[in-house]
């Protein structure tokens, strides 16, 4: 069995592009007549081309999600445009054989057979299940506004992504970069010291054999921590799970790292409710897909059973007050406002808090600078006094032996 691909026109005009199983293009192109379209073009798809077709696609970066939902809200905002031939345009210039293309063209098609748009983008497996749930919600409102919306929400958390991940990289190239010196100087440069104390006959003093005792753990055992920091360096990337249980932990013991984690997520939050209540989706269920929005954290069940408060009639700021841990100030802010205002509030305290946690970041980043710095001095300058402590030994040996012969 064969699969070929078919371009076709349906009944109302429209291009549709199909895959087909068959023995030939003309068992092919009788499926598509049987499906009430006219082939205008059938070609054989290789093997390789089905195979990649056939992967499930990786889900698009934030940067490509920006991207995404800009151009889509555009297209759709400009009128005329079905929220498929929107995503076929989309597909154009991302281009066919790419896989995100080919699956987007995909869903593309199951939306003109009648699919949803959130259940046919989920289907592709480029967006998350909190994203599609936000295009659901948007189905009353229009796809544009709401994908205009999303598309800035995306863009604050891709530039708070960036600040993390700097805050984060000097560090750790810092921590890289004293691990090297420390295992090219024990590895290295200890034996030459060691060779050099055995040609001149001298023994070590007391200090300089605890330095060599050191030095031999560490020549056997430094690999081991090299694997370490890797596989640490390598779960914090690619381990949502252990990436939170870290933060979790650092939360616990480090005040300013859990007013730093808290604001960006209180963001996450807050700009989550606004972007959605500007597309006037119902607040019980912005509470749901804000929740989504942190999942993996205590936050998502929080705002979950704010959400049944909602539902069962509670306002929101004492839902939010009885079942989140969100800031005392979000919760007065909230109740304060009529719910005619409560969009353009939403908009005011995210920028309180886009501005607060640009502060925080900063701040955190500065602090894990200068603390690996110092470490980092810390070890070097250790080294350094060791070195020294080692020549002292190896003279004080040397006079004392020409005294001797002497």
């Amino acid at each position: 069995m064969n699969v070929f691909e078919v371009e076709a026109v349906s009944t109302s005009g429209t291009l549709r592009v199909i895959e087909v199983s068959a023995m030939t293009a003309e068992a092919a192109g009788e499926q598509a007549r049987a499906q009430g379209l006219t082939p205008l073009k059938i070609g054989e798809v290789g093997l390789s081309k089905v195979a990649t077709r056939e992967c499930r696609a990786k889900l698009l970066s934030m940067k490509e999600l920006v991207s995404f939902c800009r151009t889509m809200s555009i297209s759709l905002k400009a009128g005329g445009n079905s929220f498929s031939d929107c995503l076929m345009d989309y597909v154009g210039v991302l281009g066919e054989t790419a896989p995100e293309g080919v699956a987007l063209k995909r869903a593309a098609n199951r939306i003109l057979d009648g699919e949803e748009p959130d259940a046919a983008l989920m289907e592709t497996g480029l967006f998350t299940r909190a994203f599609c749930n936000a295009v659901k919600s948007a189905q009353k409102v229009g796809y544009g506004s709401a994908l205009a919306a999303l598309a800035e929400r995306y863009k604050t958390k891709l530039v708070f992504q960036r600040k993390i991940i700097k805050s984060a990289t000097v560090p750790l190239i810092v921590l890289g970069i004293t691990f090297t010196i420390a295992v090219v100087f024990f590895c290295v440069f200890v034996p030459m010291l060691e060779k050099m104390s055995r040609d001149m006959g001298t023994t070590p003093n007391a200090f300089s054999r605890a330095f060599l005792i050191f030095a031999h753990f560490f020549q056997a055992t430094w690999w081991i921590g090299a694997l370490g920091l890797a596989g640490v360096v390598w779960m914090l990337i690619f381990n949502a799970a252990f990436r939170h249980a870290m933060i979790y932990l650092l939360m616990g013991r480090f005040r300013f790292i859990r007013n730093a984690v808290m604001s960006v997520r209180q963001l996450d939050v807050i700009s989550t409710l606004w972007a959605l209540k500007r597309s006037d989706v119902d607040l019980a269920e912005c509470l749901r897909e804000a929740g989504n929005v942190v999942a993996g954290t205590g936050m998502e069940k929080e705002m979950q059973l704010a959400a049944k408060s909602l539902d069962d009639g509670v306002s929101l700021s004492v839902a939010l007050h009885n079942h989140t841990s969100l800031d005392t100030r979000i919760v007065r802010m909230v109740g304060a406002t009529q719910d005619s205002n409560l969009t353009e509030q939403l908009g005011y305290i995210t920028d309180i808090y886009r501005e607060e946690s640009e502060d925080r970041l900063e701040g955190l980043s500065i602090l894990l600078n200068v603390l690996f710095v110092s470490i980092a001095g810390l070890i070097l300058g250790t080294l350094f006094i060791a070195v020294y402590a080692f020549f002292l030994s190896l003279a004080t040996g040397i006079t004392v032996s020409s005294g001797g012969l002497r």
